[in-house]
């Protein structure tokens, strides 16, 4: 009865995020007025400072950053350990990369083969390989994606102990 008829009242059961999004909200000539405390059947309980809601909604945004802190600090090295593992990849890649192809000669005519890779990105996903199939064919594997061609340099390897 001896309230303003405009006052903030905040339940004990709201939670904390909902009674300062509430607080925060207000207008400018009720901004720094007290909030009213009240039970589940609207009967006052007390008084909650707007010093006491700025120190929880501190501590909030506090505990929040040091989260965010946290959570940089496990992005930045898991992202350290997957640029470590995509060196060791481009690394694997370009020693199973072959730069001693076959050459066919003969009375008319001379085939030889060369290239130029440039991967897009650390790894690329392409994999070449030019083989000796006889004294006149060769054999060439191409393919295009990390996965093709991680299985492809597996089967080159296979291919190459096999004779």
């Amino acid at each position: 009865m001896h309230l303003s008829p405009h006052e903030t009242r905040v339940s004990v059961t709201t939670p904390i995020e909902n009674v300062l999004r509430k607080v925060f909200a207000r207008t400018d000539d009720a901004f720094y007025d007290d909030v009213l405390l009240v039970d589940e059947r609207e009967a006052f309980l007390g008084l909650i400072t707007t010093q006491t809601l700025f120190k929880v909604q501190n501590a909030l945004l506090r505990a929040n950053i040091s989260d965010l802190v946290d959570k940089e600090q496990e992005i930045r090295s898991k992202n350290e350990q997957m640029e470590t593992d995509l060196r060791m990849a481009m690394e694997l890649q370009q020693a199973l990369m072959s730069f001693n192809y076959p050459r066919f000669c003969d009375d008319k005519r001379e085939l030889q083969f060369s290239h130029r890779y440039r991967p897009a990105s650390m790894v690329g996903g392409d994999f070449f390989f030019i083989g000796r199939i006889s004294d006149s064919c060769a054999g060439i594997f191409i393919c295009d994606g990390v996965r093709p061609a991680l299985i492809t340099s597996m089967l080159r390897a296979l291919i190459e102990a096999l004779g």
